[in-house]
């Protein structure tokens, strides 16, 4: 049987991707951080691991015996008066979580970065993750951290994993027990 990690599980967007995975026949652990709610995972058959994408020795013990990691795990606000917590999460702890997936030789990681991340195309042309970003002049400090994780999961792509990104925009649906901040 398979085995994934998601970063991120006990939020709307990671719940999702947990019970995409328990049906079809993925065996799920989601890593909480120490007093975070359960709500979302309510009633489903997950292993909870406790611990903090920050601390790079709890992020080695999430992924032990994985086959795929899933890291959606963020800090998403509109506005913070110190946007260093949301750095710190957003880029260290992307950075964490991929090598020690790297470490344990995950076969796969699918990191969840944002539609901000990436730049607006010429008019007439669609845009993708090779489209210039362009909010240098703007204090969007969550799309300027989704950027530059964006960047820190392509690196370890360029070194040889199977890191694979996605860029979601708006993310609604029944279950969210939360108004997006």
């Amino acid at each position: 049987m398979k085995r994934a990690m998601v970063t991120g599980g006990c939020g709307f967007l990671g719940s999702s991707i947990v019970r995409l995975l328990l049906e079809r026949g993925v065996e799920v652990s989601v890593m909480a951080l120490p007093n975070e709610p359960l709500d979302n995972l309510a009633g489903l058959d997950v292993e909870i691991q406790r611990g903090n994408v920050l601390d790079l020795e709890a992020c080695r013990r999430a992924v032990s015996g994985i086959d795929t990691l899933f890291h959606a795990a963020a800090v998403y606000k509109s506005f913070m008066p110190d946007p260093r917590p949301m750095y710190e999460v957003n880029l260290r702890g992307t950075f964490n979580m991929l090598e020690a997936a790297r470490r344990a030789e995950v076969e796969r990681t699918i990191y969840t970065a944002s539609i901000v991340s990436l730049g607006r195309p010429a008019p007439g042309r669609l845009g993708d993750e090779s489209s210039a970003y362009e909010a240098w002049d703007v204090e969007m400090h969550y799309s300027r951290s989704k950027y530059h994780s964006r960047e820190v999961a392509e690196g370890f792509s360029a070194w040889g994993m199977d890191v694979r990104v996605v860029c979601p925009g708006a993310v609604l649906g029944p279950g969210d027990i939360a108004p997006t901040p």
